[in-house]
């Protein structure tokens, strides 16, 4: 492989590295979001409790400490589906895995841009090095059901930094969300 085409390819990697980052930092913002819900809501059971402990000493009217008691309940029951959508879709898995992707995304994206710039000793083992780290990076993310949706919005963000067209649909994303009706489909970006 020539050092021109390392180069190309080290751009094309740079491309999907910045999709990769952009899809699983998405994940990373909802899973912190359902976690941070998860965990608050947590506190709602103590603090209902609290308030029909004391309802005596606060001299609460006994309808009052009925509404509590329907509030714990409903708290309770809201509580354990939270907790059971939490351990079943193993939220806190993807929040360690979504964060150590956003890492490597990063870091694998300004290592090809350099390389692209040829801004290294020895292009040839450069590029040898981070292919292979690519590949590995790579062999983790598969494991991680990446939806065609994501894959399509990873696609358009990717294209619009480099401001590359797509090489399915031979046109530039014009915004980096997906369209909700494409005036043309791509599978690639998703379309326009």
């Amino acid at each position: 492989m020539t050092e021109d085409e390392m180069r190309s390819m080290a751009w094309n990697n740079a491309l999907h590295c910045h999709g990769t980052y952009t899809v699983f930092s998405r994940r990373l913002k909802r899973l912190r979001f359902l976690t941070k819900l998860r965990d608050f809501w947590g506190f709602a059971i103590p603090i209902i409790l609290g308030a029909i402990a004391g309802s005596n000493t606060l001299s609460l009217p006994e309808n009052y400490v009925h509404l509590l008691k329907i509030a714990l309940a409903a708290a309770a029951l809201v509580q354990i589906l939270i907790a059971l959508w939490a351990v079943f879709s193993r939220w806190d898995d993807g929040l360690a895995y979504s964060a150590r992707a956003v890492r490597d995304a990063y870091e694998m994206q300004r290592a090809w841009e350099v390389i692209g710039r040829g801004q290294v000793a020895d292009i040839g083992a450069e590029f040898a090095t981070r292919a292979k780290q690519q590949d590995v990076i790579d062999s983790h993310d598969i494991g991680q059901e990446i939806s065609s949706k994501e894959k399509n919005l990873g696609m358009r963000s990717g294209l619009i930094e480099y401001q590359r067209q797509c090489t399915g649909c031979k046109t530039s994303p014009n915004s980096r969300g997906l369209p909700l009706f494409p005036k043309t489909k791509c599978p690639v970006c998703g379309g326009n």
